[in-house]
C-alpha cells in the first residue's frame, strides 16, 4: 500500500505534563491514578464509590485520598464516564429538533421515529452535485418553530452529505443564527453511508451534550477546588482522547468510554500487543480483543441500546456480571446478577443499624425458603428533597430515614401483602434509595480473601441467603464462586469466536452446550474437551484477581493480572494518546474525477490533481482537528489504496481511491487547554 508522511504545519516544541492525573467515573467505583510521564510511573491511586446523582461526589472522594505533593504537580487531567452510554440507553437528554434533507423527495416522516422533525428543501445528487438548493426561510422558521416548542438542541442529516457537507454547514449556519442553540451536523460524526443512520447518530449526539457539558463543568470545579486548574481530557469510544471542548461538540463519541480506558490501560500495564482484555467491574463484564497492539473497533458503528447508530467504538462484549451483582434464588434456583446492588458488608459499615434488619430476617427466614427477594434491603442514600414523591413512596422514605429494611420487613411495616406491591422503582431510578444485597464481593469477605467492610454481617448474611436456597454455606459458596468462574470462562470463548462467527451459537446449540459442560465437569462419558485460546487473559478490575486465573486456565490460557489492575481505567484515561483520522474516496465518473468526502464536490480531469488536492485538504483538517482535540503534533501520516475489481470478462474495472489521513499524539498542555498557536 503506498504511503507518504506529510509535515502540515510548523509549531513550537510542546509543552507536555510533568503527571497526569486520570479519573474513571465508572458504574460502580471511581478511580483515580496519578502518573509521572517522564519516569513512565503510577505515583499514586485511589478508588471511591461512584455517586451517580452527583459524580463530582465521587470524584472528589477519590481525589483527597492521593497525596498533596503528588497533586500540586499535576499538568494535565483526563476522565473517561459512562455518563453519555447510561443516557442513550435510558433515553435521557435535551429534546432535540431533527432536520433532513432526503433524496428525491423519497422520504416519509416515519421512517425516522423522531419528534419533532422537518423534511427540508435541498437536495444533491449521489456524486455531491447541487440538485435543489436550500431554502435559508424555510430552514430559519422551522428552526424557531421547533425552539418555541421546547427543543433545546438540533440534529441535522442530509442524503449525499459525506460526499458533499455543504448543505448540512449551510443549515447549520442557518439554525445556529436564528435559535443560537446546538447544531450536530450527521457528516461531523460519520463518514458511511445511509443518513438515516447518520441521522439517528447525531440526534444522540444533539441529545447528551448537556449531561456531558454539566458534567465536565463539575469536574472543572472539583479540580479547581484542589488547586488544578489544568487542561481536561475526555477518553473516546475507541480508548483515543480528546479535548473536553472537542467532547462538547461530540459526546456522542465518548460511548464506552469507561471500558475503552480499561483497554488502554490494561495495554500501558502488560505491553501485550495480542490479548484478549477482561474487565470485571461492579456491574458488568466486558471482555474486548487486542490485536497487533491495537484494540478492535466497531468499523460499521455499534449498537446502542435500541439504536444503530454510526459510532466507532470499541468493539466489546459485556454481560451483567460484577463483584456488586444481586445473588438471588428464585424457585431453588440460584442466578447472579445481571442486577447491580450494594454489597451487605458496605451496607453494614455504613449504616450500623443494619443489624437489627438482619435480626428480623433471622426470626422470619422459614418465611423466604426459596425465594431470596425478601432478602434483600433498601437503604436511603440521596437527595429525596429535589423530587417529587408520592404518598407511597414518601412513606417508604420515611422508613429508610430511621434505619434500613430488608424487602421483608418493610413490606409488613407498610402494612402491605406482598413484597411485589411495594413500589421502589422510581425512588431507585433517582438514587433516592440503594437497593442492597448479597453479591460476589461478600462471598470474597465470606472467604477472607477481600475484606474492606463488616465481614461478620457478610458471613451471616451468606448464612441466611444458603438456608433460603436450601444449601449449607460452604456448598453454597463454592456453588456461586463455580457459576463466576463459568460464566467468564464463557465470555472470554465468545469475545474470541467473535472473529469469526455468532458465539450466541453457544447458547443456542446443544452439542455446544454438551461440549461446554465436559469443559467444566470432564467425567465417564468416554471423552474429555479441552481448548487452548490461543492468547494471554488480561484481567483488570478490582475482582478479576479472584476469578480470572481459574476461567482462563480453563481455555489452555496464561492469566495475567497486572500489578494496578483495579484502577487501570484511571491509568488507561490518562496514558492514552490524541488520535485523529480522515477519510476521503477519489471516484470517477465520465473521466472526471471527484472527491467523495470535501465539501464542494469538486471535479478533476486527472487522477494526480485530485489526488493532490485531496492530500492537502485532508492534512489541513486533521490538523486542525487535532490541535482541537489537544496535542501538538504536527507529522500526519498518508497511505492509500487504489479500488480495483474484475470484471466479467476478466479485464479489471478501476472504481476509485481510498486516501486515509492520521495523526496521532501525547496530549500537549496549551493545545488541550486551546492556546491559540
Amino acid at each position: 500500500m503506498p504511503e507518504a508522511v506529510v509535515k502540515s504545519y510548523d509549531s513550537p516544541p510542546q509543552v507536555l505534563a510533568r503527571l497526569g492525573l486520570g479519573i474513571d467515573a465508572g458504574g460502580t467505583y471511581t478511580d483515580a491514578a496519578i502518573y509521572d510521564f517522564d519516569s513512565n510511573l503510577i505515583l499514586a491511586k485511589a478508588k471511591a464509590l461512584t455517586t451517580p446523582w452527583d459524580y463530582t461526589i465521587g470524584i472528589r472522594a477519590a481525589i483527597e485520598q492521593l497525596p498533596p505533593e503528588h497533586l500540586a504537580r499535576v499538568d494535565l487531567a483526563s476522565v473517561s464516564t459512562t455518563l453519555a452510554t447510561n443516557a442513550v440507553v435510558e433515553e435521557r437528554g435535551w429534546r432535540v429538533g431533527l432536520l433532513v434533507m432526503p433524496p428525491y423527495g423519497l422520504f416519509a416522516p416515519s421512517e425516522i421515529r423522531h419528534e419533532p422533525l422537518a423534511v427540508l428543501r435541498g437536495k444533491l445528487e449521489i456524486d455531491g452535485k447541487e440538485l435543489e438548493p436550500v431554502d435559508a426561510e424555510q430552514v430559519r422558521a422551522s428552526a424557531i418553530e421547533m425552539k418555541r416548542h421546547g427543543v433545546r438542541a438540533f440534529a441535522v442529516s442530509g442524503y449525499a452529505s459525506t460526499v458533499n457537507p455543504a448543505h448540512e454547514l449551510y443549515v447549520k449556519q442557518i439554525v445556529h443564527d436564528a435559535a443560537g442553540l446546538s447544531v450536530t451536523c450527521g457528516h461531523e460524526l460519520s463518514a458511511m453511508l445511509d443518513f438515516k443512520t447518520r441521522a439517528i447518530t447525531a440526534i444522540l449526539n444533539a441529545r447528551v451534550i448537556g449531561k456531558i457539558e454539566k458534567f465536565l463543568r463539575q469536574t472543572r470545579k472539583t479540580l479547581a477546588d484542589f488547586g488544578l486548574a489544568v487542561p481536561i481530557m475526555v477518553v473516546k469510544g475507541d480508548g483515543t482522547l480528546m479535548s473536553d471542548q472537542v467532547a462538547l461538540q461530540k459526546p456522542v463519541e465518548t460511548i464506552l468510554s469507561g471500558p475503552a480506558a480499561s483497554v488502554a490501560g490494561a495495554r500501558y500495564l502488560t505491553g501485550l500487543a495480542e490479548a484478549i482484555v477482561v474487565d470485571i467491574g461492579g456491574t458488568t463484564t466486558d471482555t474486548a480483543r487486542v490485536n497487533g497492539g491495537r484494540v478492535r473497533i466497531h468499523q460499521s458503528g455499534m449498537q446502542i441500546g435500541s439504536h444503530r447508530t454510526h459510532i466507532q467504538a470499541l468493539d466489546m462484549r459485556t454481560v451483567g456480571l460484577g463483584g456488586d451483582s444481586l445473588i438471588h434464588c428464585t424457585a431453588g434456583k440460584v442466578a447472579i446478577g445481571p442486577l447491580r446492588v450494594g454489597p451487605v458488608c458496605w451496607m453494614a459499615a455504613q449504616y450500623p443499624d443494619a443489624q437489627a434488619a438482619l435480626e428480623f430476617l433471622r426470626g422470619h427466614i422459614d418465611d423466604y425458603y426459596r425465594a431470596a427477594a425478601p432478602l434483600e434491603f433498601f437503604v436511603l442514600s440521596g437527595q429525596h428533597e429535589k423530587h417529587t414523591l408520592s404518598d407511597d413512596e414518601k412513606a417508604i422514605v420515611a422508613a429508610l430515614s430511621k434505619r434500613p429494611y430488608s424487602v421483608g420487613e418493610l413490606t409488613g411495616l407498610l402494612g402491605l401483602p406482598w413484597h411485589t406491591l411495594l413500589r421502589t422503582e422510581k425512588l431507585e431510578e433517582h438514587h433516592v434509595i440503594t437497593r442492597c444485597g448479597l453479591t460476589p464481593t461478600d462471598i470474597l469477605h465470606v472467604s477472607g480473601e477481600f475484606v474492606r467492610w463488616d465481614r461478620a454481617f457478610a458471613v451471616q448474611m451468606c448464612e441466611l441467603v444458603a438456608v433460603a436456597c436450601g444449601m449449607s454455606m460452604q456448598d453454597f459458596c463454592r456453588y456461586i464462586r463455580e457459576q463466576i468462574i463459568r460464566k467468564l470462562t464463557v465470555e472470554i470463548l465468545k469475545k474470541k469466536l467473535d472473529e469469526k462467527t455468532d458465539p450466541q451459537g453457544l447458547e443456542d446449540c446443544p452439542v455446544c452446550k454438551t461440549l461446554l459442560e465436559n469443559l467444566f465437569c470432564p467425567a465417564g462419558n468416554g471423552f474429555n474437551v479441552s481448548i487452548t485460546l490461543g492468547c494471554p487473559v488480561v484481567g483488570v478490575g478490582a475482582p478479576a484477581g479472584y476469578f480470572l486465573p481459574e476461567a482462563a486456565r480453563r481455555l489452555g490460557a496464561e492469566a495475567v493480572i497486572p500489578p494496578d489492575a483495579d484502577v487501570a481505567n484511571a491509568i488507561g484515561a490518562i496514558t492514552s494518546d490524541v488520535l485523529v483520522r480522515r477519510t476521503v474516496r477519489i471516484n470517477v465518473d465520465d473521466a472526471d474525477f471527484f472527491i467523495e468526502g470535501l465539501p464542494g464536490a469538486k471535479r478533476f480531469k486527472t487522477l494526480q490533481d485530485a489526488h493532490d488536492y485531496a492530500v492537502r485538504e485532508l492534512a489541513a483538517q486533521v490538523s486542525a482537528g487535532a490541535r482541537a482535540a489537544g496535542t501538538a503534533g504536527n507529522t500526519v501520516r498518508i497511505d492509500y489504496e487504489d479500488i480495483i475489481v474484475p470484471a466479467a470478462n476478466g479485464m479489471k474495472v478501476y472504481l476509485g481511491r481510498e486516501i486515509r489521513a492520521e495523526l496521532s499524539g501525547r496530549p500537549e498542555v496549551r493545545a488541550a487547554a486551546g492556546v491559540q498557536r
